[in-house]
């Protein structure tokens, strides 16, 4: 069995780092993430709390809407780029998962972007989805992405496409490291009936992540007092939990809290 503590840490030295900070500042709000934005306007204009907002990508939306606007961010150097970006938020340098100091039912939306959850492991993440509906006001919004388990990961020896000679090269120079990575964190790989924990690609395969399935997904934030509203995929199109299994590699969610804690 793994260490969850482990696992959280590995993931959470990655994050830290500094170098990454040029790779979120500019990148745009896909389709699904502007969906959810427009349709949870009302919402999303109380109190909100950011999930990992990095470089402050969402968070400068976020502050345009929110009538108070606080984010979690557990690297320094994102959590400064993102202050910078968004002076009007307050951003804390702190673990997600500590949420103690928040008193229940003061919350009108929860927002976690970036499949930032899925650098916990299931245990963990049970835990801050039943944390997050006890700070959540019954009816509150919690908006976030994942991982899709459905949809087949590449692996580092795999080129992205081979008919991009640019993307190609690129995958290239990166092999050395991606092997390296995938050779020293396999053995963490799981696969239950619910969910996996897979080396993904992203930081050149230096993380541990959590995937999920929609139908799963949908279970889970039942069993933790939510009720799934909307699932779609990063193009914005609609996914049925119920249905075949979608093969996007993401997948964007919008739960309400049903019911106070």
């Amino acid at each position: 069995m793994i260490d969850a503590f482990r696992l959280s840490e590995l993931n959470a030295g990655v994050w830290r780092r500094g170098d990454w900070v040029s790779v979120y500042e500019d990148r745009r709000l896909s389709p699904a993430e502007i969906l959810l934005l427009l349709r949870h306007r009302e919402p999303l204009s109380g109190r909100v709390l950011e999930l990992g907002p990095g470089a402050g990508r969402v968070t400068a939306y976020l502050a345009e809407l929110a009538s108070e606007l606080t984010a979690l961010e557990i690297s320094p150097d994102m959590a400064e780029a993102c202050r910078r970006r968004v002076p009007s938020a307050t951003v804390e340098v702190r673990d997600m998962q500590d949420l103690g100091g928040i008193a229940g039912g003061s919350l009108e939306a929860v927002v976690g972007t970036c499949n930032v959850i899925d650098v916990l492991d299931d245990g963990e993440r049970r835990a801050l989805l039943a944390e997050l509906h006890r700070i959540l006001v019954p009816g509150g919004v919690l908006l976030f992405s994942s991982h899709n388990r459905d949809h087949r990961a590449r692996r580092p020896w795999e080129p992205r496409d081979w008919r991009n000679p640019k993307a190609l090269a690129g995958d290239v120079v990166r092999l050395r490291d991606g092997v390296r990575n995938h050779r020293r964190l396999h053995r963490f790989e799981r696969d239950s009936d619910d969910y996996t924990l897979r080396n993904d690609e992203a930081h050149s395969f230096s993380m541990i992540l959590y995937a999920i399935g929609a139908a799963a997904q949908q279970r889970q934030l039942t069993e933790a007092g939510f009720t799934l509203e909307l699932c779609l995929t990063d193009d914005g199109e609609p996914v049925d939990p119920g249905g075949a299994p979608d093969r996007s590699p993401y997948l964007h969610y919008a739960a309400r809290c049903s019911s106070a804690s």
